[in-house]
């Protein structure tokens, strides 16, 4: 199931968390959506080729179910030189 064609493409993240979700037989009713900036870490920076600290957007996606349990969570974290976030 592919969620993210290519590089330069957009990608509605939401449809894509949402069809995961049904993929995996999961029952999703509500999510919350956070979005702030971040720091690096030093791994995050060493795996992305970037300095440490270096800037970055953080999006926190936690799912729920009917009964307000969690069935999942995605934590995104997306260098500010590379990506823009659009609402």
């Amino acid at each position: 199931m592919p969620v993210a064609p290519t590089r330069n493409q957009q990608v509605d993240g939401a449809k894509a968390q949402v069809r995961a979700c049904l993929f995996l037989g999961l029952a999703v009713s509500a999510a919350i959506c956070q979005h702030s900036g971040y720091a690096l870490t030093a791994a995050e920076a060493r795996l992305l080729g970037l300095a440490p600290g270096a800037p970055a957007f953080l999006v926190e996606r936690p799912r729920f179910d009917e009964a307000e349990r969690p069935v999942q969570a995605a934590d995104l974290v997306f260098p500010a030189d590379r990506w823009r976030i659009a609402f």
